[in-house]
């Protein structure tokens, strides 16, 4: 939209797959980030493919697409940027890609899901220079199970080392908003 409210242009998403859009981030010079991810429901092998994309600004044409292969077929809650790079997360995975998107690398968080059923990330933040990531997981990602799906947060920094992770909560469910 135009500082005055009026409509600049809209995203196609490509294709006759279901869409989603998780992750928008803006970098200070203006260049416009998402994170998205296509599935071919009606396909008898179900493709499913996530990606981060960045786009023009001004006409909002797609300037590349990088696929997170190895972070597996979970929806994509999360996107921010510092001067780094570009950090994505799905349910169990966080890629950091650089500004012309590269894949740099990937973290792993382990048994997000557990015996007790899903869990997953939710919020992917930054401070500039390190990366916090939330979420709940009902299995022992961080520590022993209270019951039920535990919150969790994480620190990495920049290179995805993880540099600490607290893992709370009571016997019932405690969910990330």
């Amino acid at each position: 939209f135009s500082a005055d409210g009026r409509l600049l242009w809209t995203y196609d998403a490509h294709g006759d797959m279901q869409n989603n859009l998780h992750g928008v981030a803006v970098r200070e010079n203006g260049e416009l980030y998402i994170s998205r991810n296509e599935w071919n429901i009606p396909s008898p092998a179900h493709t499913y493919r996530e990606m981060v994309e960045k786009l023009d600004p001004a006409t909002g044409i797609v300037l590349w697409s990088t696929e997170l292969t190895p972070c597996g077929s979970n929806w994509s809650p999360g996107l921010t940027i510092n001067e780094y790079g570009i950090f994505a997360a799905n349910f169990e995975c966080m890629a950091g890609l650089d500004f012309d998107g590269n894949i740099l690398g990937y973290a792993y968080i382990p048994n997000i899901s557990g015996p007790g059923g899903s869990g997953g990330i939710k919020s992917i933040i930054t401070d500039g220079t390190n990366v916090y990531v939330s979420g709940s997981t009902a299995g022992n990602s961080f520590a022993p199970n209270a019951g039920g799906h535990d919150l969790f947060l994480v620190k990495y920094d920049k290179d995805g080392n993880q540099i600490w992770a607290k893992q709370w909560g009571g016997i019932d469910f405690e969910l990330d908003p």
